[in-house]
């Protein structure tokens, strides 16, 4: 009689694993990239703990600032990465905003403050109570007022963007004079983060029951008030100001002219949500999202250009370059990318580690369980990813902050 053998259920485990690993490696060998690596000018490492949130060059591309989740604010001199300030932030940080000349910086806390301090020495000049979580803070163009978001109640995930929230939660928008911390306006309700005009004599604010209004800023003026979609959550101005995009829970953009407050155009981007991301500098082009699709329009007909699909993974960072020529994603699945938005094309892309090294991290993080049953130790580091991106604003760098407190300075293609 023959003999079968017969394979306990960890041993068949085992040897599938190896298997699969062996592929794997096999594929990262022979796997080639037809896309051109991003030139890399230099990295450093920007913060001791935690992710980079956010980065922003103040000039010409000499210098940058980077905000790190360790609470610290620092500026680095870009041709050879020098520190050459470091601030200490006056509270938690959940939302930050630099005033346009660059001399003062909000920060808004978990606690319901808003901390106004110096970038010359990082000094505590006040504090403002806006209540609730302020997950939002930004400057007027001019830098004369600043405008806050606070929300309280219940997130459905862990996150402080305004879809998670439950439908319990109130937003608080208000409006503050810089010179002396005075309270302009106060607006409650399912009020969604203001935005300022371009010329920074308008405010528009957005709310859940569809509603747009827009206030003059010098005399607190209802100019607008404007039935939307049953929902809008979310706005943006163009560059020069002629245009509003709004973002709605039926999946549709709006755009609006902001002279006479008319609806021009409505853009379907899905049938779940949508999210008028940002314009671009030369304003023919419009980026909507939401998670999963993300969208390149063009403004003056409205024609859809480009989808780009990303259900897989998050995108972190969004942002068009100075002269409009380049789009640069970055993502959870450990990438920046850049594509020429004239056509869509993908110019330029980083991996961290390359592609041999996130498939061999992803192989290495399927043997670990059998390394712990087995106790044979296999150390597996997380692969950084791009928490945040800027372009300079002489459209030559990229600066990208990582997951992991490192900081990217790559140059764009000419």
């Amino acid at each position: 009689m023959r003999m079968v053998r017969s394979w306990s259920p960890v041993k068949k485990a085992v040897i599938a694993a190896i298997t699969l690993c062996v592929v794997c490696f096999f594929c990262a060998l022979f796997s080639s990239v037809h896309t051109s690596e991003l030139q890399l000018v230099r990295k450093w490492k920007g913060h001791h703990w935690g992710a980079v949130m956010h980065v922003v060059f103040p000039s010409d591309g000499r210098f940058l600032w980077s905000v790190g989740v360790d609470h610290t604010i620092k500026l680095w001199r870009t041709n050879d990465g020098k520190l050459l300030r470091t601030l200490k932030a006056a509270n938690s940080i959940r939302s930050i905003a630099f005033s346009p000349d660059y001399r003062l910086l909000a920060i808004g806390s978990g606690d319901g403050t808003v901390s106004l301090q110096r970038t010359s020495d990082g000094k505590l000049l006040r504090t403002l109570y806006s209540g609730g979580v302020v997950s939002d803070v930004a400057f007027s163009p001019d830098g004369r007022f600043l405008a806050t978001w606070g929300w309280e109640g219940k997130v459905r995930l862990p996150s402080p963007i305004p879809s998670f929230l439950s439908e319990d939660w109130q937003g608080t928008v208000k409006l503050w004079r810089v010179s002396d911390g005075k309270l302009v306006r106060t607006l409650k309700g399912k009020v969604y983060p203001a935005i300022f005009s371009p010329d920074g004599r308008l405010l528009a604010v957005v709310s859940k029951d569809g509603i747009v209004r827009v206030w003059q800023i010098s005399d607190g003026k209802l100019l607008q008030r404007r039935k939307s979609v049953p929902s809008v959550t979310s706005a943006v101005f163009s560059p020069d100001g002629h245009f509003l995009a709004t973002g709605s829970d039926d999946g549709t953009i709006g755009l609006w002219r902001v002279k006479d407050g008319s609806l021009l155009r409505v853009l379907k981007h899905s049938d779940f949500r949508a999210y008028p991301i940002v314009f671009s500098p030369d304003e023919r082009f419009l980026v909507s999202e939401d998670f999963g699709i993300l969208k390149l329009w063009r403004v003056g007909d409205g024609k859809l250009l480009q989808t780009l699909k990303h259900k897989d993974y998050l995108l972190t960072t969004i942002a068009f370059s100075p002269d409009s020529r380049f789009l640069a994603l970055g993502s959870t699945n450990y990438a920046v990318k850049l594509w020429r938005a004239a056509d869509g094309r993908l110019v330029g892309q980083w991996k961290a580690e390359g592609i041999q090294g996130i498939i061999l991290h992803w192989c290495i993080e399927r043997l670990e369980p059998f390394s712990r049953r087995f106790g044979i130790p296999l150390k597996v580091e997380p692969l950084p990813f791009p928490w945040c991106g800027a372009f300079s604003p002489d459209g030559r760098y990229l600066a990208a902050g990582m997951s992991d407190g490192m900081i990217y300075l790559w140059l764009l293609p000419r």
